[in-house]
């Protein structure tokens, strides 16, 4: 950039003007406008001959060299830096530096940042009196401005913080995303809420939503960073206690759904069991036998073997499907976890003598979800599905599966009399049931799951009669 051409011969007039200094290259002052003692309360006779940076105690934040060295290359500098008054109170100010051609002078100006325009008091005082933490940095992370509400959350006062940048605020694993939010901002993009974790003067980690935006200069370049903080340590902490009350409920749902088969488990427990003993008394009488017959008492001691294995295979799903373990969730394939469900379900399919039917059309899909939780919506619909399908002729209920564009379709499918539009538009409510001593939380439930996965689950007549409920559950994304 060429420099610009200017005569010594015509500042002092316009430095009664203007915030305008001339000085020397090594920042000693030689002229201060009126306008300057207005803006720093230094009269002219206490600023001449001292250096500006030393005189204004100028916070470059390291940046003192780089800013020499653009001014030596190019002929002219501008950016924001922190000064401070005669009283000692720090000010921002926009700076332009141009140095004359040919000679060892450098022309200054210095404006308030906060009285650019004359709405600007309008706009600080929306900013002071905000709930939210306002503050400005440049893009190098230096604090230019700190609001009242960023006092209240950080319990930093405005003295400690402008000035300093923004690492006094970052837990010590946060000091790569301030690098990432600093770059984007520069390239000219808005961050918005996003959430993340900020430090008191306590040392204290707070829960905070970022809005993170470029501040422009009048040509358009971005000279800095506005953000808002909000301190959203309540929100989260209520969203964990609701997280674990649904956590709570979702676990007496299984519970329940436990109750309501009790008689199916019961006998299903029992078979295994009896066939065992029947077995394990068959190998004593062989053995007891003169001569002993060995080859048939192995035989049922095997079978027997293989009862208990069955009795015990039962036992573990009932005791995946009760855990209380909190929500893990994983990449499932969606039929394995279909059949493994279904398992379990067959015991009261059977004792009601209904047909259980599957209809897949997915073959090696993985989707992503809690794999209890699923059992959980699963076994709630097949055994609706059992309640509604056993008072009919050869009841029958088939599970299907679709792939989507992101997600896979389930649905289960009944046999039964299907449902009355009245109650089929509330079935998702709490405490909406039209079983005899029913809860009515069992398709709420399932419907926070569903939604918790980021599917949805609704209800539709079965094309063939009777009642069918669907969800969605999302894919594994490559």
């Amino acid at each position: 950039m060429a420099r610009k051409q200017a005569s010594t011969a015509t500042l002092p007039d316009a430095l009664a003007f203007a915030p305008v200094m001339l000085r020397a290259r090594d920042g000693t002052i030689l002229k201060w406008s009126a306008a300057l003692t207005l803006l720093y309360g230094f009269t002219a006779g206490e600023a001449e001959g001292r250096k500006a940076h030393e005189l204004l105690r100028t916070d470059y934040s390291g940046r003192r060299t780089q800013l020499c060295t653009e001014l030596e290359s190019a002929g002219e500098w501008t950016g924001d830096l922190i000064n401070r008054r005669k009283d000692g109170s720090k000010l921002v100010v926009a700076v332009h530096c141009v140095q004359l051609a040919g000679e060892d002078l450098v022309v200054e100006t210095n404006v308030a940042t906060g009285r650019r325009n004359p709405e600007s008091d309008y706009y600080a005082a929306i900013v002071e009196s905000s709930d939210d933490a306002i503050l400005a940095t440049t893009l190098e992370g230096m604090i230019t401005s700190w609001n009242r509400a960023s006092e209240n959350m950080f319990q930093y006062s405005a003295d400690e913080m402008v000035g300093f940048t923004v690492d006094k605020l970052l837990p010590p694993d946060r000091r790569r995303e301030e690098e990432i939010i600093l770059k984007e901002v520069g390239l000219g993009h808005k961050i918005t809420h996003y959430e993340t974790l900020r430090l008191r003067k306590d040392g204290a980690e707070i829960a905070t939503s970022l809005t993170v935006s470029p501040i422009r200069a009048a040509d358009g370049h971005i000279i800095g960073a506005s953000r808002i903080a909000r301190d959203i340590t309540e929100r989260r902490n209520v969203e964990e206690r609701f997280q674990q009350m649904q956590s709570e409920l979702a676990h007496m749902g299984r519970l329940n759904e436990m109750g309501q088969m009790a008689s199916a488990l019961a006998h299903e427990l029992n078979q295994p069991l009896t066939a065992t003993n029947n077995y394990i008394a068959a190998a004593r009488r062989n053995l007891d036998a003169q001569p002993a017959h060995i080859e048939r008492a192995l035989d049922a001691l095997a079978k027997a073997g293989a009862q208990v294995l069955r009795a015990g295979e039962i036992i573990r799903r009932l005791r995946g499907f009760l855990s209380k373990t909190g929500p893990e969730t994983q990449a499932e394939l969606v039929e394995r976890l279909i059949e493994d469900t279904a398992a379990l379900a067959h015991i009261d399919a059977k004792f009601r003598d209904i047909a259980l039917k599957f209809d897949f059309q997915t073959a090696n899909v993985r989707v992503v979800l809690d794999r209890v939780q699923f059992q959980q919506v699963l076994l709630n619909l097949l055994r609706n599905a059992f309640e509604a399908a056993e008072c009919r002729p050869n009841p029958e209920v088939t599970i299907a599966t679709r792939a989507k564009e992101s997600n896979v379709e389930i649905s289960v499918s009944d046999s039964g009399p299907g449902l009355a539009p009245e109650i089929a538009e509330n079935l998702f409510q709490p405490f909406i049931t039209t079983k005899q001593g029913g809860m009515g939380v069992g398709l709420s439930i399932c419907r926070s799951i569903v939604e918790g996965f980021g599917g949805k689950i609704w209800y539709q007549p079965a094309p063939q009669g009777g009642a069918q409920f669907l969800f969605t559950v999302p894919l594994e994304m490559a």
